[in-house]
């Protein structure tokens, strides 16, 4: 009988344990640290919606992992940015009859696109999932699960491509452990959705009214699908899943609640993020194809800087990183112009901007001109050339527009700045 190994033991991987204990479908849950130590000692508090139970799961400490043997499923549970470190230390274990764990069938349930290839340089045989778990992990021994009346929503294939009897009967054992499971053999597609989906995940990270981070997640997900249809890719669509999923929902009650995905998880335990193969997915896949990314990048770099300074989430304003984008376009468009940007009117930038054109009203003007300078400063500090009196032509139309003007920026004199903004574009002259 099928024994599933399943590789880390956060929310989606303990979840998996539980589910896979409570319906009989043999397992064991594999991890390190504090979690693994505490769910071996004391089992899982396993949550799921009203109801919290203490389930006792089969555990190994990675440190001592288990033996493994012929007939074997390694189930990759761990975050995107640990995929490489986690297929070397298994892929060369020794199975039974001297054979490599790299022989074995080993499923990736990482976001982004890029856990697949990295498997695929030492795995023979990989199967791509495209997983929807609301679960939530931010208190050792504990995981609190939100899908009701299924845990999730998985979608399985071989990858890059087809199906086989193996990945029939690991979608088969999901859908036995309560999950609404699906074979596809097209499953680069629906990974390609789900990252669509992933780097709004960065949005949690930033505190901003909620139309404002509405906004920005919508953008970013339009840049992103953007994205990946140039570089080939044909993101599916929800429609075109074969099972019934219109049943399936977030329990009110299970206490989990927007903003609490696995990349806000990550800030919340201070550890690392899936930014860089999330976002920076979107980022390398425009560079690669000669376009821009300018919101994945900006948000990309906000995520590390919140990172390196050890701030929580919630801790800077998502204004702020809107209108450093702006200003980027501003300056390489009308300045640099080497990049590879697409130059269109500045009106038509302001308009298709998060942040959008309208004025800013007195009531929250000091706040958002605070933002404002601040991403000025940050991004003007790190220009190399240009003089003062350069950034005061190139910028008096955008602050004009930032301090609540209803005319188009682009249309404003380049000799009609007044003295409050000459002095406070100076201001933010290069590092001597």
């Amino acid at each position: 009988m099928t024994r599933y190994i399943i590789i880390g033991a956060g929310a989606v991987g303990a979840s998996l344990a539980a589910e896979f204990e409570m319906h009989a479908i043999p397992y064991v849950l594999v991890g390190r640290g504090a979690q693994i130590a505490h769910i071996a000692r004391h089992g899982l508090s396993y949550r799921r919606a009203a109801e919290n139970r203490a389930v006792r799961l089969n555990t190994a400490d990675t440190a001592a992992p288990p033996a493994l043997r012929r007939g074997d499923i390694l189930i990759l549970a761990v975050k995107a940015q640990d995929v490489e470190a986690t297929t070397e230390f298994w892929a060369w274990r020794n199975v039974e009859r001297s054979r490599f764990a790299s022989e074995l069938p080993l499923v990736t349930l990482q976001n982004g696109l890029a856990a697949e290839d990295i498997a695929l340089r030492r795995f023979d045989r990989v199967y791509a999932a495209s997983i929807r778990i609301p679960a939530r992990y931010t208190v050792t021994g504990e995981v609190v699960v939100g899908g009701e009346p299924n845990v999730g929503i998985v979608a399985l294939g071989c990858y890059p491509a087809g199906l086989d009897d193996t990945a029939l009967s690991i979608v088969a054992d999901l859908t036995t452990a309560g999950f609404l499971a699906e074979a596809r053999p097209d499953i680069r597609r629906w990974k390609a959705a789900k990252l669509e989906h992933n780097v709004t995940n960065v949005v949690e990270l930033f505190a901003g009214s909620p139309e404002l981070c509405s906004k920005a997640a919508a953008s970013l997900a339009k840049e992103a699908r953007a994205v990946l249809v140039a570089a080939g890719y044909d993101p599916a669509a929800p429609s075109e899943w074969r099972i019934d999923i219109s049943s399936w929902r977030i329990a009110p009650e299970s206490g989990i609640r927007p903003g609490q995905q696995s990349t806000w998880q990550s800030f919340t335990r201070g550890t690392s993020s899936e930014v860089d193969y999330l976002n920076g997915e979107i980022v390398r896949l425009a560079r690669l194809h000669g376009i821009a990314a300018p919101l994945n990048a900006a948000f990309q770099q906000a995520a590390a800087r919140l990172a390196l300074e050890g701030r929580p989430p919630g801790t800077r304003d998502i204004g702020e990183i809107c209108g450093e984008v702006l200003l980027r376009y501003w300056i390489e468009e009308k300045s640099i112009g080497m990049r590879r940007m697409v130059v269109r009117p500045l009106s038509a930038i302001m308009a298709s901007a998060p942040i959008g054109p309208q004025p800013i009203t007195s009531t929250h003007m000091p706040h958002q001109r605070a933002c404002a300078v601040d991403g000025v400063q940050r991004h003007c500090k790190s220009l190399e050339g240009l003089k003062p009196r350069r950034l005061v032509i190139l910028m008096r139309p955008l602050i004009r527009w930032a301090n609540g003007s209803a005319r188009s920026p682009i249309r404003y004199s380049l000799t009609a700045a007044d003295q409050e903004f000459r002095d406070l574009a100076c201001n933010f002259g290069p590092r001597q």
